[in-house]
C-alpha cells in the first residue's frame, strides 16, 4: 500500500545577489500584445508555443519557483495528463520512478514510453529530471513524439532546458526551511570567464527532509527520509559570430532513509506468544468475502482483498524492521554479489544513489544561407543501492525458528525479510542535424542520432544472512542481469510549409535500426533476419552470451 504525504508548513526567504541579463537564451520571450512570446523545442527547433503543432505543456522557471516544484511528483501535479508512479515489487522509494502521460504506462517497468531529456540530450533515468537546479523551463510534450526522439517517446516526452550564462557577474541564493526537517537551499553563480565571448554559470542545491511516518517496528525512527546534494556547471562560448558552443555537466547524490511504506493484510498474524501483530482487513471473519454479484471472493478459503484497498489501521502501521544492527551491517559491508562496490552502495537499510551526467551542443549558423548545423554529444552514468524490508510490517515478535535461543551470533532472533536491490546504467549519445529557416513559408531539418547503452540489475536476497546466519562470503545473488547492450542508429526529418496564414503542411519521418545484446543463461541464440522481420522494416535484435558481472 502506499501513503501519501502528509502536509508541510514550510517558510521561505529569497536573497537577490543581482539580476543579469540572459545571452543567447533559446527561450526569448517578447512582448506580444501584452503576452509575452514562449518558444519552445518541441520539434528540436526553436518556435513559438503558438504555432508548434504538438501539444505541449510548459513551465518557465518563474512557474517552478513560484510553485515550489523540487520533484517530478510536483510537476507532475502541475501537468494535466502527467502521472509519476514510484512503486515497483513492494517498494515505494527513488530507486524507481516511471513517467506516464495521457494514461500511456508501460507494460514491464523496465521500460518507458516517456522519453526524457536535458536540452534536447537523453537522460538514461526520470529522476535526473529532478537535479536540473533552476532551469529556463520544463518542456512537456504530450502525444508520439517518434518521428523525432525514437520509439521509447510513443507516450510523449519531457525536455528540461536550462538557462545560459549572463553578461555580467551575478547569482543568486534561496533558502527554504520548514517542519519535520524540511529545508532546501539553492544558489547560482554566473558571469563572463576570461572574456564576453565566454561565460559560466555554476549551481548547487542541498535538499533534505525527515520522514512523515512513525516507524512502528523501530520507535523513533521516521519512514521516508530524503536527502539529495547537486552540483552543476555550464560553459558557453560564443568565438566568432553564428557560432555557439555549450557545456554542461552535473553530479546529484542520493542518501535517503527507509521508504516509506507499509501493509494492509487480508489475513491475521500473530506472535508466538498469541499477541495481535496485524489484523485481518479484508471485511471477513471466517476467511469469506460476500461481494455483490460474487457469492465468495476467497477461493480455498484463503482471504484476499475484493475492490479498493482499505487504509491502515491506526496503531498497525507502518512498521518496518528496518534497524541497523551488527549483522546488517556486516552484511552491506560486503561486496559480495554486488554490481555496486560496498564503499559507494548503501550501508545497512536504505538508498543510496549517484547520478552523473555530461552533454556538449554546438550550433553553427552557416552565414545568411538559413541553415544551422548542430551537434549534440552527451553522456550518462547512473546507479541506485538500496536495502529494505521488503514484508513491510514489524515482525520483531515472531521468533527466528533458525535461531530460536539466541545462540548464533550471526543471526536475528526474529523474523525478517530484507532484500537488495542494485542497478546501473551508462549510456553515450551523439546527434547531428541540419536545419533550414530562412523566415520564408518553408522551413525543415534533417538528422542522424546514435545511441549506444548498458545496464546492469541485482537483486540479492539477504533473508539467509539475517535469518539464517550464512556469511556474506556464501551470497547467492537471487537474480542477476548482465548488461542488455542496445545500439541504435537512426536518421529522421521534419519539414513544414506556410500554405497560407491560417494554414500550415507538416511531414516528419523516423528511421530506426536496433541491435540489442541480451544476457540468455549461458546458450547462445541467433534471431535470423526473416524472424527479425516481424519487429518492423530495417530492426535487428541479436542475442548473445555476456558475463553475468562486469570486467
Amino acid at each position: 500500500m502506499i501513503l501519501r504525504k502528509g502536509l508541510l508548513s514550510t517558510c521561505s526567504a529569497a536573497a537577490l545577489l543581482a539580476s543579469a541579463p540572459q545571452v543567447g537564451s533559446a527561450q526569448d520571450q517578447d512582448s506580444v500584445g501584452g503576452l509575452d512570446e514562449i518558444v519552445v523545442t518541441a520539434r528540436k527547433r526553436a518556435e513559438d508555443i503558438l504555432q508548434t503543432p504538438v501539444a505541449v505543456s510548459v513551465l518557465t522557471g518563474a512557474d517552478i519557483d513560484a510553485k515550489g516544484i523540487v520533484s517530478l511528483t510536483d510537476l507532475a501535479n502541475n501537468t494535466p495528463g502527467l502521472q509519476i508512479t514510484s512503486v515497483n515489487s513492494g517498494r515505494n522509494d527513488r530507486s524507481f520512478q516511471q513517467i506516464s502521460l495521457r494514461g500511456m504506462t508501460p507494460s514491464r517497468t523496465t521500460s518507458t514510453l516517456t522519453a526524457t531529456f536535458i536540452d534536447g540530450v537523453p537522460v538514461a533515468s526520470a529522476n535526473a529530471l529532478n537535479s536540473v537546479t533552476r532551469p529556463e523551463r520544463v518542456e512537456v510534450l504530450k502525444g508520439p513524439q517518434a518521428a523525432y526522439f525514437g520509439r521509447n517517446a510513443f507516450a510523449g516526452a519531457v525536455n528540461v532546458v536550462n538557462k545560459e550564462p549572463g553578461e555580467v557577474f551575478g547569482g543568486d541564493i534561496s533558502l527554504l526551511g520548514g517542519s519535520r526537517g524540511n529545508w532546501d537551499v539553492q544558489g547560482s553563480l554566473e558571469g563572463p570567464l576570461f572574456s564576453d565571448k565566454v561565460g559560466f554559470r555554476v549551481s548547487a542545491r542541498s535538499y533534505s527532509k525527515d520522514g512523515s511516518y512513525d516507524n512502528g517496528g523501530v520507535p523513533g525512527q521516521k519512514l521516508g527520509d530524503q536527502s539529495t546534494d547537486v552540483f552543476s556547471l555550464m560553459l558557453a562560448a560564443r568565438p566568432t559570430d553564428g557560432l555557439k558552443i555549450k557545456f554542461f555537466g552535473m553530479l546529484t547524490q542520493d542518501d535517503d532513509g527507509p521508504s516509506p511504506e507499509g501493509m494492509v493484510s487480508a489475513y491475521e498474524i500473530r506472535s508466538n506468544a498469541g499477541a495481535l501483530n496485524i489484523p485481518f482487513n479484508s471485511g471477513s471473519t471466517a476467511g469469506t468475502v460476500i461481494v455483490p454479484g460474487r457469492s465468495n471472493c476467497t477461493p480455498n478459503g484463503r482471504p484476499w482483498f475484493c475492490g479498493a484497498i482499505p487504509a491502515l489501521l491506526p496503531d498497525f502501521g507502518p512498521a518496518q524492521n528496518s534497524a541497523n544492527n551488527a549483522i546488517s551491517t556486516a552484511s552491506t559491508a560486503s561486496s559480495n554479489q554486488r554490481i555496486i562496490d560496498a564503499s559507494d552502495g548503501v550501508r545497512g537499510y536504505g538508498l543510496v544513489g549517484e547520478f552523473k551526467h555530461a552533454h556538449l551542443t554546438i550550433d553553427w549558423d552557416i552565414g545568411d544561407s538559413g541553415f544551422t548545423l548542430s551537434s549534440l554529444s552527451g553522456i550518462n552514468e547512473y546507479f541506485v543501492s538500496e536495502t529494505d524490508d521488503l514484508d513491510n510490517w514489524d515482525s520483531s515478535s515472531i521468533i527466528n525458528p533458525f535461531n530460536p535461543t539466541g545462540a548464533n551470533p550471526n543471526a536475528n532472533t526474529f523474523w525478517s525479510f530484507p532484500f537488495m536491490v542494485e542497478r546501473e546504467e551508462r549510456d553515450f549519445s551523439q546527434e547531428f542535424r541540419l536545419q533550414y529557416d530562412k523566415d520564408g513559408p518553408f522551413s525543415g531539418l534533417i538528422g542522424v542520432s546514435y545511441l549506444k547503452t548498458s545496464a546492469w540489475s541485482d537483486l540479492v536476497n539477504l533473508f539467509n544472512e539475517y535469518t539464517v546466519g550464512l556469511s556474506p562470503a556464501a551470497r547467492a545473488a537471487s537474480s542477476v542481469t548482465a548488461p542488455p547492450k542496445a545500439e541504435t542508429t537512426s536518421i529522421f526529418f521534419g519539414a513544414s510549409y506556410e500554405v497560407t496564414d491560417q494554414l500550415t503542411v507538416s511531414v516528419e519521418g523516423r528511421q530506426q535500426k536496433d541491435e540489442v545484446e541480451s544476457y540468455t543463461g549461458g546458450t547462445t541464440v541467433t534471431i535470423s533476419p526473416a524472424a527479425a522481420a516481424q519487429y518492423g522494416a530495417g530492426r535487428r535484435c541479436l542475442s548473445a552470451v555476456h558475463a553475468a558481472r562486469r570486467a
